[in-house]
């Protein structure tokens, strides 16, 4: 009853080079879906492509900047042409910088919220207005973070990004009610990526960070896919506006 299939399902993924994003197209494209993908580093949205491909499915590489409007609508308007439509969107791409807050410069500022905020705001809008809207059909699910909950030293700019992200979602899913757009976020907590290598390498840095965790261990790449699978399903068609936490508690504490 519970067996997600995707079959002809034209999913789009950004920040899909690696981590998270990267499972998330996978598992898509394992669960039958056409899968267009972006990031800023074409090598590695190739050799996704290539994953893809031995699954079956289809890939779309399209490498640009998010934090372009103009290079998100050429690229938006690419897939459209590629494959007549988008059905479902997941917004990965993001970037953390540790900085505490006294040494924040205006760079990094502006190069984390246009990526994690700007980036995240206009691929919705983009997607929604050139398919979602005119279909009056669509699922889109933005990646946001255990963060966007509760703060943390060196990551205040980051907070602010993705509670910018959590605020927004639940705006877009009032406002895209009418054209049956469902707009939902999965903030997930430590996820074992290259992101946290370090972390992972180290036993007591690892014991350390999963300390506050009342499930004492990090998740699995597939546990944050499996949720935004779900969000993106039809078994969540009465499910808008909402956080869907994979943090193992944290933000329960």
């Amino acid at each position: 009853m519970f067996n997600m299939r995707f079959d002809n399902k034209i999913v789009l993924v950004t920040g899909a080079g690696k981590g998270i994003g990267k499972d998330i197209a996978l598992s898509f494209a394992q669960a039958g879906a056409k899968i267009a993908i972006i990031s800023r580093t074409e090598a590695d949205l190739l050799e996704l492509v290539s994953e893809i491909e031995k699954l079956g499915s289809e890939g779309l590489a399209i490498p640009f900047d998010v934090r372009s409007t103009n290079e998100i609508y050429q690229g938006v308007d690419k897939i459209i042409k590629n494959f007549s439509g988008i059905d479902i969107l997941v917004n990965s791409a993001g970037i953390e910088i540790f900085e505490k807050v006294v040494d924040v410069s205006e760079k990094n500022w502006n190069q984390t919220i246009e990526t994690n905020l700007k980036g995240t705001f206009f691929m919705c809008q983009a997607v929604a207005k050139k398919s979602m809207i005119p279909q009056k059909k669509g699922k889109i699910v933005n990646i946001s973070s255990q963060l966007a909950f509760v703060g943390n030293y060196d990551r205040s700019v980051y907070c602010a990004s993705k509670g910018g992200v959590s605020a927004m979602t639940r705006a877009m899913a009032i406002e895209w009610a009418d054209y049956n757009i469902n707009v939902n976020e999965v903030a997930p907590g430590y996820t074992k990526t290259e992101m946290i290598k370090k972390i992972l390498e180290d036993e007591e840095q690892y014991k350390k960070a999963t300390s506050l965790i009342p499930l004492k261990k990090m998740a699995e790449p597939r546990e944050v896919s499996a949720a935004v699978m779900y969000l993106a399903s039809d078994y969540s068609n009465f499910v808008t506006g909402t956080s869907l936490m994979i943090d193992g508690g944290y933000t329960a504490r």
